[in-house]
């Protein structure tokens, strides 16, 4: 899974309780959800955070605890809010 992908599960699949602490270091940790274990490994191997690990309880989906910067959590607001539906251009019919 690519970064675009894993950054695309960060931002549509967040659970209720994001934003559920912050810390003295102006960070913040979220929880996720993740649909694979491949998008997970993606998340580390860009180098977030992800706190106490992974969460592999429910069979569904793997569940993190992730620590992201205001930059980051930053770009991540911008995702969930810019989002716009386009018309599939003729040609792809």
């Amino acid at each position: 899974m690519g970064a675009l992908a894993a950054a695309a599960a960060i931002a549509l699949v967040p659970t209720a309780s994001a934003f559920a602490q912050q810390d003295d270091s102006n960070t913040s940790v979220i929880d996720i959800k993740l649909p694979n274990k491949a998008a997970a490994q993606s998340l580390i191997d860009q180098g977030f955070d992800v706190g106490d690990g992974l969460d592999q309880t429910d069979p569904n989906n793997i569940k993190a605890e992730v620590v992201v910067t205001p930059e980051e959590q930053a770009r991540r607001h911008s995702l969930l809010t810019h989002q716009r539906a386009q018309a599939v251009p003729k040609e792809w019919a």
